[in-house]
């Protein structure tokens, strides 16, 4: 699913007692790395799939070819971890609005649709800023011309830092000038329409700007662009959730 990039791994994953041995875990990890980072549209078996950030679609044959086990070990592997609630097991969301039959055992699925793998958690794995870290998210397959965008700004930022005049020159320069987060018309129109849930982006950003200033968010200014787009992401996807269970918070299916 994935196209680049990274994702976070605890270390600790090795250590898990859902485990039977490190194989297991890294199988685990396997999953992980394929799971979408965000909502998107694939094609597998010829059908396209809607998938949410944090799932995937896979065969139970696919999976074992690629793990180089035998179907019945990924079947008996993916069943441990369903029972762990590790991960939710459902049917696909073809593009066509058709799906499998509720309640389609997953081995019936394979043999027709495969089905859609939650990773439970997976906003707690790839969010650090759980652990009072920093806000950012998994972003890959971050497009070339964004990071050229990108690499403008951060010099052209820091050429006005070094300038007496860098306040004035940024307010004239950017669309949105913090002291850290500096995005030019285009940039920040992209956010607004990528991010159309947050009701208001520039005090998004305002807050996410004065989080950069705090001994955390010092450490991740570098990286400022890839982490400020991680944060509102899952910002993004918070809202929508919330739209679509109306009174409650959105919660893992696990």
């Amino acid at each position: 699913m994935a196209e680049g990039g990274y994702v976070l791994i605890y270390r600790r994953v090795l250590e898990d007692g859902d485990f039977r041995s490190p194989a297991e875990a890294l199988a685990f990890v396997y999953l992980i790395l394929k799971a979408a980072w965000k909502p998107v549209v694939v094609t597998y078996k010829r059908h396209a799939f809607d998938l949410d950030r944090g799932q995937l679609t896979i065969s139970l044959r696919d999976m074992a070819a690629d793990l180089e086990w035998s179907k019945s070990r990924a079947d008996r592997f993916i069943a441990l971890l369903e029972r762990a609630g590790k991960i939710a097991i459902s049917s696909p969301k073809m593009r066509d609005s058709r799906e499998t039959p509720p309640g389609t055992p997953v081995a019936q699925s394979v043999g027709h649709l495969p089905p859609v793998i939650t990773i439970c958690k997976y906003d707690e794995y790839q969010s650090p800023s759980n652990k009072g870290e920093t806000p950012q998210g998994s972003t890959l397959g971050q497009r070339r011309d964004t990071t050229r965008d990108t690499e403008q700004i951060n010099n052209t930022g820091k050429e006005e830092k070094e300038d007496g005049g860098a306040a004035e020159a940024a307010s004239r320069r950017y669309t949105f000038a913090g002291r850290t987060i500096r995005l030019n018309q285009r940039d920040f129109d992209t956010w607004r329409r990528t991010y159309h849930a947050i009701p208001d982006l520039a005090a998004e950003l305002m807050s996410l700007d004065n989080w950069f200033e705090g001994p955390a968010g010092s450490k991740k200014r570098r990286d400022w662009f890839q982490t400020t787009s991680g944060a509102l992401n899952r910002k993004h996807q918070e809202i929508l959730r919330a739209n679509a269970n109306p009174g409650e918070a959105w919660a893992s299916p696990c």
